[in-house]
């Protein structure tokens, strides 16, 4: 029990009335806590469980949306940018000699594919060319190792 409670008021009553504030104070601040750590943990959720779509994800909804007859088009506030990505490419071949021994060649050659496509920029004057979008890959030729 409340040792304020017991110690300043003399009568039951004013006791009573003391001991149920205190309870009810308790349990105010409890819900109120309760609420808070609710409306955080929601609040958490939610704003990672919005997603938003990248410039390039919206470019490209907003180019399937037209149709395929969209190559042709101008996107104002777009421009074209193009990324660029090399990789190497590796090939085996098993070849037999004169003798009939295996002999293994080994070959290689390095790619570079270009993606372009329409990034929004926001600023006037800008377009983006969508026949000039797409995906080009250019391999060189395959080279002995």
């Amino acid at each position: 029990m409340g040792t304020w409670c017991l110690t300043h008021h003399k009568t039951n009553r004013h006791m009573k009335t003391c001991l149920t504030n205190k309870i009810m104070n308790k349990k105010t601040f409890y819900a109120v806590a309760i609420a808070v750590a609710l409306l955080s943990g929601y609040s958490a959720y939610n704003s990672h469980s919005k997603s938003e779509l990248s410039d390039v994800m919206l470019a490209n909804v907003e180019a399937l949306a037209d149709g395929p007859e969209s190559s042709d088009k101008e996107y104002p506030m777009y421009i074209n940018k193009t990324d660029k990505n090399s990789y190497k490419e590796f090939k085996t071949e098993i070849k037999a000699d004169s003798t009939g021994a295996q002999i293994t060649i080994q070959y290689s050659r390095t790619c570079t594919t270009y993606n372009t496509f329409c990034k929004h920029t926001g600023k006037e004057g800008n377009i983006c060319y969508g026949s000039l979008n797409g995906l080009v890959t250019d391999c060189g030729m395959w080279s002995l190792n």
